[in-house]
């Protein structure tokens, strides 16, 4: 599969709302398992994503309190790609390099450390200003168990 083009997995958008959540998680569940990965991998993929879905809902939409998200989950090579995007305004570049001292996190706080702990790669892809936001998260199926 080298070289070829991504294979689209799970195409999702969804309002921006806790209840949404448990449909998502259900959906790349599903998706991951076509891949053959085991439970404990995709156990981690699957809690990234909400991790980042839960940080979208309470932080990029908590002025406009509506907004979609869309989700994509592709396979390329050796890995699963998620790309999620938001609609709201332009979060800071900075905010997924931002280390945090885990002695003097609040509550709800764990987030994006928890998304560095199980995915290979986060990053946040920056889009024109209105355009909203979106991170690309990577797991390398190496890390399979």
């Amino acid at each position: 599969m080298s070289g070829a083009e991504p294979r689209i997995l799970l195409e999702l958008r969804f309002a921006a709302r806790a209840k949404e959540l448990h449909g998502v998680r259900e959906a790349l569940r599903n998706a991951v398992s076509s891949e053959g990965r085991s439970d404990a991998w995709t156990q981690e993929l699957v809690s990234a994503v909400d991790e980042a879905c839960q940080n979208v809902i309470r932080y990029a939409y908590r002025e406009t309190q509506t907004g979609d998200v869309e989700l994509r989950l592709e396979r390329s090579d050796d890995r699963l790609v998620i790309w999620l995007r938001d609609f709201a305004p332009s979060s800071d570049p900075a905010y997924l390099s931002i280390p945090r001292d885990l002695a003097k996190v609040k509550p709800g706080g764990l987030g994006i450390h928890l998304m560095r702990e199980l995915m290979d790669e986060i990053e946040r892809v920056t889009l024109p200003e209105g355009d909203g936001n979106l991170l690309r998260m990577t797991k390398y199926f190496s890390r399979d168990s």
